[in-house]
């Protein structure tokens, strides 16, 4: 699940999950290797990738979905709000590749928003701001979201479509290229704003009334802002996470 992902099968009580899990930046990162002269440069996409131990944890107050915390305010009628925080990791140093060598570190953040969601007859909908807490990029970014739950007896099936905005100096401090950090492989390059698209599908199987196990599957369409960075080589980043989750 995204940090902005809400377990709607997820009932009244408290829920707790674990699993391990491919998790990608909060904007995905690629340290790459200079290839022969006149060649363009080789990336590895293992290297924005982490495997980690996947943490869920949901009551009626918080939410803990990985590196994403919510501290739920409450309801108004049908919309509930919530404060957010988050760690990215969107960092690299410049001996993360020779690709990046003369290029200043890039700094992770703490991400500090906030969050308001809707679930109706039809989706759940929600909408999230948060900004760079840490000073880093003195970013922003906005994300809405739409998620369905079908359920097929004891299995529940919950597709979901994310538009992510991340303005013009988030993309400048993690995948612009100031002029006195160019190369003649690493040409200057200064992003503005832009928007990525997710898609992702999350499986659930209820095994017994409590214990429920768990697939989730994403892609990140990355934006042009981001995709056309020399420090860039894809147009998508993908996303698992598999893991156990027990009702209380």
């Amino acid at each position: 699940m995204g940090n902005d992902a809400t377990w709607t099968g997820c009932p009244q009580g408290a829920a707790l999950g674990v699993g391990p899990g491919s998790v990608p930046g909060a904007a995905p990162r690629v340290a790459c290797e200079a290839g022969p002269s006149n060649q363009a440069r080789r990336c590895s996409s293992a290297s924005s990738h982490r495997a980690l131990p996947a943490i869920t944890y949901e009551n009626r107050w918080v939410r803990l979905v990985g590196p994403g915390l919510e501290l739920k305010l409450g309801q108004s009628g049908p919309v509930g709000f919530g404060l957010t925080a988050s760690l990215s990791e969107d960092g690299y140093k410049p001996g993360d590749s020779s690709f990046l060598a003369g290029m200043s570190e890039r700094k992770s953040g703490l991400w500090l928003g906030a969050r308001a969601q809707a679930a109706t007859g039809w989706a759940h909908f929600s909408a999230q701001w948060s900004g760079d807490a840490s000073g880093h990029s003195e970013g922003q970014r906005f994300r809405l979201s739409v998620e369905r739950r079908f359920t097929l007896g004891d299995l529940g099936i919950s597709p979901r479509l994310s538009a992510l905005w991340s303005d013009g100096k988030t993309h400048q401090y993690y995948y612009g290229v100031p002029a006195a950090e160019a190369t003649a492989q690493r040409p200057a390059y200064s992003p503005g704003a832009g928007v990525d698209i997710e898609v992702g599908l999350r499986l659930d199987y209820r095994i017994a009334p409590k214990p429920v196990l768990f697939a989730d599957l994403g892609v990140r369409s990355l934006g042009s802002a981001v995709r056309n960075s020399p420090l860039v080589d894809r147009r998508s980043v993908p996303e698992v996470r598999l893991g156990y989750l027990h009702r209380f």
